[in-house]
């Protein structure tokens, strides 16, 4: 409970409330960074079938990136990470109760969604946008989206989700589909 607290919190504190300040702080303000609207109907399906498919894809990639050999200590380093990692998403994830399941929906989807997508195609992406165009703006902002989350065994999977996302904005204009 202590560790879901911690990440809610820390997604609040050091991943909102900045993106926020600075959209506020940087003219023209927050509408031209957050670009939202009620989406489409059809956007949201079209987008979460990409996604599944897309997700069935990366799930390819990991599993022939895992038949990669590595040096016997190498590979007890990177099986004890993975381990760690697998162990802390569990605990992050597992639930006992339909209202701990809620709670762990909201730190594990919704308040990442909403922070990681203000910052990472509201602020940074539109800040590339005026010195490139949109489409490589969603590129850079997508391969940045899959190194800030400092995981070198799903870095390519998550800028390949990034710069998903940031296409998904590119041609919808509309933040709320790639949350």
């Amino acid at each position: 409970s202590l560790m879901r607290w911690a990440t809610l919190g820390g997604q609040i504190l050091f991943l909102l409330v900045p993106t926020v300040l600075i959209a506020r702080l940087r003219p023209p303000g927050p509408r031209f960074f957050f670009r939202w609207r009620i989406p489409d109907y059809r956007e949201i399906i079209l987008v979460c079938i990409a996604v599944f498919a897309l997700q069935q894809v990366l799930q390819v990639y990991l599993m022939v990136q895992d038949t990669i050999p590595l040096p016997g200590p190498v590979r007890q380093v990177v099986e004890e990470f993975k381990r760690l990692i697998e162990e802390t998403y569990r605990l992050l994830v597992t639930a006992h109760s339909p209202g701990e399941l809620g709670f762990v929906v909201l730190v594990a989807a919704v308040v990442p969604a909403v922070c990681e997508e203000l910052l990472f195609r509201g602020v940074l992406q539109r800040s590339f946008e005026q010195g490139t165009n949109g489409l490589r703006a969603a590129l850079i902002t997508g391969v940045i989206f899959g190194a800030y989350h400092l995981s070198p065994f799903t870095i390519v999977p998550l800028a390949v989700l990034g710069m998903f996302f940031g296409f998904v904005l590119y041609r919808t204009g509309n933040i709320l589909v790639s949350m």
